[in-house]
């Protein structure tokens, strides 16, 4: 299978590409030398251009058997301005895709409400952060358009063994020591996945999404942050620290447009994966044992 995946260099699309890589033709989204250095160590071959500008090089593609979106500009003033011109390339039939070719686009937990009373699946209905929004948008035109099998898959908050992702703010504050600073409440629940883990979904998604599906990759449905920093912690030999709440003014100026997000309390299921895909969470999630409440329906995370 030929797949063009954009956002190659990132947590999630590096993850997706070595699950990939090995058994699939990977073109990798590239904007400039370093970008192509890594991917072609990862097995793919780079495609220069930028995700805004996806008319420039749409048509120098290759017949492709399918897509895969998992890039967001976070540098952008506008993140959804940015991507829209790869939606209108899609839709206009620009990018060389094959009859029936899938198409999968990310989304994100942060697409449904607030509140950890009740656990979100999907056809919970969107509530998205205000920043954020723009993903419904372009998801529904994704899934509207008849020149592909539109795919979405909804991470949780995505992290990795090296610290990065999500618990990057939480695990650096504990290399230099003091109070941990963390957006809002610190019994906020997160939605959480091991980037590899979230790999696999992609790669069954990509085999055997339907069209119009989408696909919740959580591997614990919400863990209380105080919990996930109390066990960061303790991998490290370190005695529990000292939080400290940010005020919402605080965590905007430091974390932009996903401070919202870290402060919004959620429970989301993975029941979908796991019953139409096989899905199955294997890697431990930071604060979060699969004897209670946390793992929900991924009961089986790290075994």
């Amino acid at each position: 299978m030929r797949i063009l995946l954009i956002g190659g260099t990132g947590l999630i699309g590096g993850a997706v590409l070595r699950r990939l890589a090995p058994a699939h033709e990977v073109l990798a989204l590239s904007r400039r030398a370093e970008g192509d250095a890594t991917l072609a160590a990862a097995g793919a071959t780079p495609v220069r251009g930028a995700l805004a500008d996806a008319a420039d090089w749409a048509g120098d593609l290759p017949p492709l058997d399918a897509l895969i979106q998992c890039a967001a500009d976070f540098s952008a003033e506008d993140m959804g301005a940015a991507e829209a011109p790869l939606i209108a390339a899609i839709e206009a039939g620009a990018l060389p895709l094959k009859p029936g070719a899938a198409a999968l686009y990310t989304g994100g937990v942060w697409l449904y409400p607030a509140g950890d009373e009740v656990v979100s699946d999907e056809a919970t209905g969107f509530e998205p952060l205000p920043a954020f929004a723009w993903m419904v948008d372009h998801w529904r035109r994704l899934r509207a358009s008849p020149a592909v099998r539109g795919v979405c898959v909804h991470p949780g908050l995505v992290f990795d063994d090296a610290g990065r992702g999500a618990i990057d703010p939480l695990t650096a504050a504990l290399t230099v020591g003091g109070p941990v600073p963390v957006c809002g409440d610190p019994d906020v629940r997160w939605p959480m996945v091991h980037a590899d883990d979230l790999a696999d979904l992609y790669a069954r998604a990509l085999e055997g999404g339907r069209a119009g599906e989408c696909f919740n990759g959580v591997a614990a449905n919400g863990v209380p942050v105080r919990r996930i920093v109390e066990a960061l912690a303790a991998d490290r030999g370190l005695p529990a620290p000292t939080l400290r709440p940010l005020t919402p003014e605080e965590a905007r100026r430091r974390f932009g447009a996903s401070a919202d997000g870290f402060a919004r309390s959620q429970r989301v299921s993975a029941g979908r994966a796991r019953e139409r895909l096989g899905w199955r969470a294997r890697r431990p999630v930071p604060g979060a044992s699969p004897t209670t409440e946390d793992m929900g329906d991924c009961r089986d995370a790290g075994d």
